[in-house]
């Protein structure tokens, strides 16, 4: 019997209505902590791009140097940043410009978000990156999870752990479970099931990047366009207050920092493709070179929704010592594998 044939799961071109549109919405997001201002709708636009003679989506970034009045970014909390409220905790020492009174307006990304979620198939796109150095370029596939169990800071309240987390968090070799823990799970004693659980599925195209690790991953000299992040993520203990299975376990992330030949930032479309099979691989390409695969249930995710943006990560993108800067979309494919 014949394979049968891919099918298509979501087109997106942008000749027609600008996101949002039917495939794609607008959301404020924001992550990294007090280093950038997320990404908002205003930042999300659609023009004619004279290579291609045809309607693209346009992500816009505003860096470090931009004065125009919006607009206006967020904070972890998704509420308003103030223009007085400088940046914190930028991990490039040697970088550290003052934001006021211009610090609701910058580092502001643009982002664009399936409304569907995707399990699995070949997820392709033609992108012109952001040539800049301090935003970064991204194609992710995102799914995040957080279930609060109750405070860590009032161990003796009863506890609401929601009995599949509690099942995982209180077994006898998991930080030495006690009797209590294994069979009132959610009864008054102060188990690891406190706290709010989270999980956080990602498979990543990120650009530009180092190719190091630790200090040398936020080392300006060492980041290129040449490299790209291929990553991915099923878990993350997010901070000691917060217990994933990652949290108790090692955890379970991928990170692979690739060189793929040329300078991403050459002005250029380049096609990025991540062919995944949900719990089992994901293969990325750049112009349909295989450059990384990550296999098996424990790395690769199983569900998310397709999110591109451009976005401030802290440092190992470089300095976002820039006005303005744009990431281009020529479409947008995923189709069955």
């Amino acid at each position: 019997m014949a394979p049968a044939a891919a099918s298509t799961v979501l087109y997106e071109d942008f000749t027609g209505a600008c996101a949002p549109n039917s495939n794609f919405l607008t959301p404020v997001l924001q992550w990294g902590g007090s280093i950038n201002g997320g990404t908002v709708p205003g930042n999300v636009a659609c023009v004619t791009d004279s290579d291609l003679g045809k309607q693209v989506l346009q992500l816009t970034a505003h860096g470090d140097k931009f004065t125009g009045s919006g607009p206006v970014g967020v904070d972890h909390q998704l509420a308003p940043r103030d223009k007085d409220d400088e940046f914190t905790g930028w991990k490039n020492p040697g970088y550290a410009p003052a934001c006021s009174p211009y610090c609701d307006v910058r580092r502001v990304g643009g982002a664009v978000q399936t409304h569907i979620g995707i399990r699995g198939g070949s997820i392709e796109a033609n992108i012109k990156p952001c040539p800049i150095f301090g935003a970064a370029t991204a194609m992710f596939t995102y799914n995040y999870t957080e279930v609060n169990c109750g405070s860590y800071l009032k161990p003796n309240v009863e506890n609401h752990c929601p009995a599949d987390y509690a099942a995982q968090c209180c077994l006898p070799d998991r930080q030495g479970g006690t009797p209590d823990c294994t069979i009132n799970p959610d009864g008054k004693v102060g188990d690891v099931c406190r706290g709010s659980w989270v999980q956080n599925k990602e498979i990543d195209f990120e650009i530009p990047s180092s190719l190091e690790t630790g200090p040398g991953s936020v080392d300006p000299t060492l980041i290129k366009f040449t490299n790209t992040r291929m990553n991915t993520v099923t878990a993350f203990p997010w901070e000691y207050t917060h217990h994933t299975l990652a949290g108790v376990d090692p955890p379970y992330e991928s990170d692979n920092f690739n060189n793929v030949g040329f300078a991403q930032n050459d002005g250029k479309y380049h096609k990025y493709r991540v062919d995944w099979v949900p719990s089992v691989s994901a293969k990325f390409y750049v112009d349909d070179v295989l450059h990384q695969t990550v296999t098996g249930p424990k790395l690769v995710p199983d569900f998310g929704h397709l999110i591109l943006a451009t976005w401030f990560p802290n440092a190992w993108a470089g300095s976002p010592d820039f006005d303005t800067c744009e990431m281009r979309v020529d479409y947008v494919k995923v189709t069955s594998l």
